[in-house]
């Protein structure tokens, strides 16, 4: 049986909390990360396939070695030490003997992947019927306030990078506010000058010449319903002071009227702008602020919530009908570890794109779709993009790997090009030899535009 042992008594000291969540292959029961898919590390737990004098159980790829790698904590440092396993210990896409393992971090032991966190993933099964997916705990912490919130009718206002999925919550929040009236978006940013005020308020039939008929206005349209005001650090001043208006008074004039109409609205406002709350560096009117700021959901970018990777990707495919088991435990390692700018939005439309490009019985590895075209993510060097106390962690293992291309330069020199024979002289995988060449920019192609 595969499993996850413990070959320690438990530690004298207080250890750091290392949870290890086994996201690829995915659970059979749902495709996703499950509670029952995480572990609490604790030292001198050991990874393999032998399974007595085991403490705990964990199902593991059959690609494990019988004694693959184990763990220890040094102080509040938790290492983790290749057993002289036969398909190797990665961290974060590079092969380790001995590394540190931290929060965030991508362990892979033969085909079957983990993440540390400080947590163990949370079940997503009762976001489902609202369209989100996931298991980073603190996500689901943020979801479960936003729900309760959703009943009370009071505005809210939703903070995050480019492509979080700010307009995804908008819309669960709506659904858990069971208001009966429609949902509306608006992009504040796309409503031309001259026609604003009657885009939002509406118009009276010939307040003006071009008025031939009578409309209602994005405020009356969205009636008992929820306006979701997309990047809103783009509303015009003027309009910033008439919103304020209308969200104090409940009432829109449309243009022409010399009368005030009274609205059931629902606000949720989305921005970008993390500096909104500055407004001396804005210029956003801070009474508005205080308006919808009754609750404000503050979204983490995906390479913040990696948990969350596994579910997009299985939901996306399954929603064009492929299998996600048909994706190479490489492709997927490499999505664990790219930092992804533009977050979940590149995510999914990333993996749209390897869909459409392979058969549905194909396996998808890095590999295959660089051979058909499509760009591929290098592993190595996305994840030295990442910023902070990580990032530092994968540059002092660049050095290491910086020192193993030149020995791998000068194989390739006296050995003619020929790679296979290169790796051979040197004693390691023509696959590593590969990733040293890929390292060093031969043949790199970029995974998606910036």
């Amino acid at each position: 049986m595969d499993t996850v042992r413990n070959t320690s008594s438990p530690a004298s000291v207080a250890l750091p909390k290392v949870w290890l969540t086994k996201v690829w292959p995915p659970s059979q029961v749902s495709g996703c990360p499950l509670v029952g898919d995480c572990f609490l590390v604790r030292d001198g737990a050991e990874v393999g396939r032998e399974s007595p004098g085991v403490t705990s159980m964990h199902p593991l790829d059959s690609s494990v070695s019988r004694r693959h790698a184990l763990f220890s904590f040094n102080g509040e440092t938790c290492m983790v030490t290749d057993m002289a396993s036969s398909n190797g210990t990665l961290v974060n896409g590079q092969r380790v003997s001995t590394s540190e393992v931290r929060n965030g971090d991508v362990v892979r032991f033969g085909n079957t992947l983990f993440i540390a966190s400080e947590a163990p993933c949370a079940d997503f099964s009762e976001f489902e019927p609202a369209g989100l997916v996931g298991a980073n705990p603190r996500v689901f912490n943020l979801y479960r306030c936003a729900r309760k919130w959703a009943m009370t009718g009071r505005p809210v206002l939703i903070m995050g990078e480019t492509g979080v999925g700010k307009d995804v919550l908008a819309r669960a929040i709506h659904v858990w506010s069971k208001r009966p009236g429609p949902f509306v978006a608006v992009n504040c940013g796309a409503v031309p000058d001259s026609l604003a005020e009657s885009i939002w308020f509406g118009v009276q039939k010939w307040a003006h010449s071009a008025a031939d008929k009578a409309t209602p206005g994005l405020f009356r349209s969205a009636d008992s319903g929820t306006l979701f005001l997309d990047e809103l650090g783009e509303l015009l001043p003027a309009l910033q002071v008439k919103l304020n208006r209308v969200l104090q008074d409940g009432k829109v004039r449309p243009v022409g009227s010399t009368k005030e109409m009274g609205i059931d609205v629902r606000v949720v406002a989305a921005t970008n702008r993390m500096d909104i709350f500055s407004a001396s560096d804005t210029g956003f009117r801070l009474d508005l602020l205080a308006r919808l700021e009754d609750m404000v959901i503050c979204l983490p970018p995906l390479r913040e919530r990696k948990e969350d990777i596994i579910p997009i990707i299985v939901a996306t495919a399954r929603s064009m009908g492929f299998e996600p088991m048909n994706f190479a435990a490489d492709l997927v390692e490499c999505s664990l570890i790219y930092p992804w700018p533009r977050n979940v939005r590149q995510l999914v439309r990333f993996f749209e794109a390897v869909v459409c490009h392979v058969g549905h019985d194909d396996l998808v590895s890095v590999d295959s779709l660089t051979a058909r075209g499509v760009p591929c993510p290098d592993r190595l060097l996305s994840a030295v993009e990442r910023g902070g106390q990580v990032a530092s962690h994968f540059r002092c293992r660049e050095g290491v790997a910086s020192t193993r291309k030149t020995q791998l330069d000068e194989a390739l020199a006296r050995n003619g090009g020929n790679l296979t024979a290169a790796a051979k002289e040197l004693g390691v995988s023509r696959q590593h030899a590969y990733r040293l060449r890929r390292l060093d920019g031969m043949h790199r192609r970029p995974f998606l535009p910036e």
